[in-house]
C-alpha cells in the first residue's frame, strides 16, 4: 500500500516550466474544446493528445466542468469499473487544468493498493 498523498505533475514542451504562467480557460461561457486548448497549450498540445490517448486506454474519461470557486474550467478524470457482483463504481483518478504552454495533472489519493490505476500513475509499485 502507498500512503495517502497529493502528487502534481506538469507537462509542457520544455523541461523547464515557468511557474509564473497563468491558468487558462477562465471564461465560463467558452467550453474547453480542441481549438481553445490547442491555442493555449501551443507546442505542448501534442503531449496533451498523447496523454489523453493513454487515459483512454486505461479507462479514464475526462469530464470538463467550470468551477466558480476557482473561476476556471477543470477536467475531472473518472475511472469506472464493475465489481464482481455487478455494481458499477467510479473514482476520481485525477484533475487536469490548462495553463499557458503546459497542462497540469493533480492526483489526490488515499492508500493505494499496488496494481490499481492510481498505483500505475504513481509508478511506485515494483
Amino acid at each position: 500500500m502507498l500512503p495517502a498523498a497529493k502528487r502534481t505533475v506538469m507537462f509542457g514542451f520544455s523541461r523547464v516550466i515557468n511557474l509564473e504562467k497563468k491558468q487558462l480557460l477562465r471564461d465560463a461561457n467558452i467550453m474547453p474544446a480542441g481549438e481553445v486548448i490547442a491555442e493555449g497549450l501551443g507546442p505542448a498540445y501534442n503531449s496533451y493528445i498523447l496523454f489523453l490517448e493513454k487515459l483512454y486506454y486505461r479507462g479514464v474519461k475526462l469530464n470538463w466542468h467550470y468551477y466558480s470557486d476557482g473561476k476556471a474550467w477543470l477536467a475531472k478524470g473518472l475511472y469506472k469499473w464493475v465489481t464482481s457482483r455487478g455494481t458499477q463504481k467510479e473514482t476520481t483518478a485525477l484533475w487536469l487544468s490548462i495553463w499557458e504552454d503546459f497542462f497540469r495533472v493533480t492526483i489526490y489519493s488515499g492508500e493505494i493498493p499496488c496494481g490499481s490505476v492510481k498505483a500505475v500513475a504513481w509508478q511506485r509499485c515494483d
